[in-house]
């Protein structure tokens, strides 16, 4: 569900936003610090090895989310379905911004995520959103 996502993102936040990801020394780049396939995956190694230091209370502690639902075969990735086994995404609108406007998105029935990444949650009009369905937050 959503609200099962927006909960391990959030923790998955907590523990990992002080993390540098400059793209050269890591998989993941700030602008790709909120993919759901991090919350399976320490972005750093690549695998599930936790790097979580108990002391600073930084690091990965994963996995957050332990079950792909959707097919690892067809994507070569773990990821996330909703009700009409379309894959769900997140939209960070801007990742340079702090608090972070951060949305978790099913595109609906017809598949096709009709919100705009770069518009803010609170500027999103019902023909934006379409037959989405999605749960916004800030993170700090």
């Amino acid at each position: 569900s959503l609200l099962a996502a927006r909960a391990a993102l959030l923790e998955y936040w907590a523990d990992t936003r002080l993390i540098e990801m400059d793209g050269v020394t890591t998989v993941a780049i700030e602008s790709d610090r909120l993919e759901l396939q991090w919350l399976f995956a320490n972005p750093v190694t690549g695998d599930q090895a936790r790097t979580f230091n108990p002391s600073s209370r930084v690091g990965w502690r994963g996995p957050y989310v332990t079950t792909s639902t959707g097919d690892l075969v067809a994507t070569g990735y773990p990821h996330l379905i909703d009700a009409w086994a379309h894959e769900i995404v997140v939209q960070d609108v801007d990742p340079s911004s702090r608090p972070r406007d951060v949305r978790i998105v099913s595109p609906g029935s017809n598949g096709v995520v009709d919100i705009p990444d770069a518009t803010p949650t609170t500027s999103l009009t019902a023909t934006d959103v379409g037959d989405d369905v999605y749960v916004a937050f800030t993170l700090h």
